[in-house]
């Protein structure tokens, strides 16, 4: 039998193997601790508001990422674990917000970085146009931030009036970009700068207005000299007279002289006596100055200038086209001149620019109060051009429908009206109306009348409604007055005599027994008399009898005693 002891001693050593044995391999697993993580971090990420705050989060536990402020998620979960001190990878996938690109009317747009997040938009407006509201908008996270501007077309107030002059024209309190307005000065006045003015973008009109002024020249004099050709006075603005000295003098300086808008003349010439050198046959004489007493003649130059152009005009010559001569520009109808209206042949060319002839223009016409008009509709009309007007319902036109620009840059004649033509019906006493037009009764709406049985017209019977809404005429309708002879009966009644009802003669004669039967006019009257006197006769029988009626009652009066009148 083993003793125990020996057991024990035997598994001692057993035991302690086991025992270290469990030691080593326990070992490495009981130094190993749950190891925390750092708060995690991601491009375009961030965490949720409850984990932002962790820094150290324990193993085993997660957090989630959302896409950062101005990103959008594309999919995936934003969810991540810490294991032992490291993080799960995340399916999550952001991507920059785009606002998407913007429209600016009449302007531009330009992107610092495409239109996504934090991207700069700065806007800009075409010539002419002024920004309204911000100049810069930032993509934000969701949208734009602000609101995108607007282009408004730039604004000129009205130009000053001009002291002597006509404009400026047309008239208003505003105008838009790029409009012109025109000045023209009055009779003998003369325009000194630009007759048209344009609003430009700065909202203000250019060039400034120009001023009119009353241009005289006082009569040119150069001694030993004199007018050979030009203008009489009075010397307006750009009157031209050619000067020539005379016999034995010289010009000096330019013989050709312009009233220019300061009121003086182009330029000063003078005529100097004409030195001569003269060399006798004996001695040799040179005179430091003489003048001569028999006239100096010199050979005329015969150069020629050519003749000249005018588009849409005429050129006249006073002496042809040689050095001298005199040509002098007119425009057809309906075409004014543009510079100068006479030129002068010098020694080389014509003395001047040649002129144009520009077409007239007139300014639009006004418009008209319950009209549609001027049709067509331009700010400028050529000449000769034709505007026309047209009322609206119910209104009749006064005056020509149609205006013509004329040579004088106005339109002719003057505009028209437009006129609510209403007649009241007519009332003709003892009359009614035998034809014509009903109610309402409009300009040329015409009505005939005849008078009733027993009276006569006076005056026209058709009446026609006129633009004063009153009728042409005003016809009356006169009784028909008929004088009678009456009989010669005596009536003697006890108490009255019957008065016989007074007639007066007016407008049929009575009855001429001499006539003979052919005559229409005394057979007319023979009927009238056949007919009324029984009528009369009878009324008288009437009156009489009822008097007498009244009078029996108080005394009665043998009926074979009456007598008719």
């Amino acid at each position: 039998m083993v003793d125990s002891e020996q057991v024990l001693g035997c598994k001692a050593p057993m035991g302690l193997v086991l025992v270290l044995l469990l030691s080593s391999l326990l070992g490495p697993l009981g130094q190993v601790q749950a190891q925390d993580c750092e708060r995690p971090m991601r491009d375009t990420m961030s965490l949720t508001v409850e984990d932002i705050q962790k820094e150290h989060i324990p193993s085993g536990s997660f957090v989630t990422f959302v896409c950062e402020n101005g990103y959008r998620s594309t999919g995936g979960s934003g969810k991540t674990t810490c294991v032992a001190g490291t993080w799960t990878s995340s399916t999550l996938s952001c991507e920059k917000f785009n606002c998407g690109s913007l429209e600016l009317l009449n302007g531009h747009v330009e992107y610092s970085e495409g239109t996504s997040f934090g991207s700069v938009a700065t806007f800009s407006c075409k010539d002419g146009y002024i920004l309204s509201g911000r100049n810069q908008l930032i993509c934000g996270n969701t949208e734009w931030l602000g609101r995108t501007p607007t282009c408004s077309v730039v604004k000129c107030d009205s130009p000053p009036s001009v002291d002597k002059a006509e404009g400026p024209s047309p008239k208003r309190d505003l105008y838009d970009f790029a409009s012109v307005v025109r000045y023209k000065c009055q009779k003998d006045y003369t325009i000194n700068g630009s007759a048209s003015l344009k609003c430009s973008s700065n909202g203000e009109f250019t060039p400034n207005p120009p001023t009119c002024l009353m241009v005289r020249c006082n009569a040119p004099f150069i001694p030993n000299g004199s007018q050979k050709s030009g203008a009489l006075p009075s010397y307006v603005h750009r009157s031209l007279v050619e000067y020539e000295c005379n016999p034995g003098f010289k010009m000096e300086g330019k013989g050709v002289l312009i009233c220019q808008l300061n009121s003086t003349w182009s330029s000063t010439s003078e005529c100097k006596a004409i030195i001569i050198t003269t060399t006798p046959t004996t001695t040799t004489t040179t005179p430091t100055t003489m003048t001569p007493k028999t006239p100096a003649t010199t050979q005329k130059d015969e150069f020629n200038c050519g003749s000249l152009e005018l588009l849409n005009g005429h050129v006249e010559y006073s002496e042809g086209t040689s050095f001298g001569s005199l040509a002098t520009f007119s425009c057809k109808d309906g075409y004014i001149l543009s510079g100068s209206e006479k030129l002068t042949c010098g020694n080389t060319e014509w003395l001047g620019r040649t002129p144009t002839c520009s077409v007239v223009k007139c300014d639009s016409p006004p418009s008209v109060d319950k009209a549609e008009g001027p049709s067509p509709k331009r700010d400028l009309y050529d000449f000769a051009s034709v505007v026309r007007y047209k009322c609206q319902k119910d209104y009749t036109i006064n005056g020509s429908a149609s205006l013509k620009c004329s040579s004088n840059g106005k339109f002719t004649p003057n505009p028209p009206t437009c006129l609510m033509v209403r007649c009241k019906a007519p009332y003709i006493p003892n009359g009614s109306q035998k034809s014509g037009a009903r109610p309402p009764y409009v300009h040329r709406s015409l009505v005939e009348y005849e008078c009733n049985p027993g009276f006569k017209m006076e005056g026209e019977g058709v009446m026609t409604c006129q633009l004063n809404s009153t009728w042409s005429s005003t016809p009356e309708c006169k009784a028909i007055i008929i004088t009678t002879t009456p009989t010669t009966t005596t009536t003697t009644p006890t108490t009255m005599t019957p008065k016989t009802p007074a007639t007066t003669q007016k407008d049929v004669l009575p009855v001429d027994p001499t006539s003979s039967p052919g005559d229409s006019k005394t057979s007319s009257q023979f009927l009238w008399f056949l007919v009324l006197v029984p009528i009369v006769l009878a009324v008288a029988i009437g009156l009489t009898l009822k008097k007498r009626g009244s009078q029996s009652l108080r005394a009665p009066v043998p009926l074979e005693e009456d007598k008719i009148l």
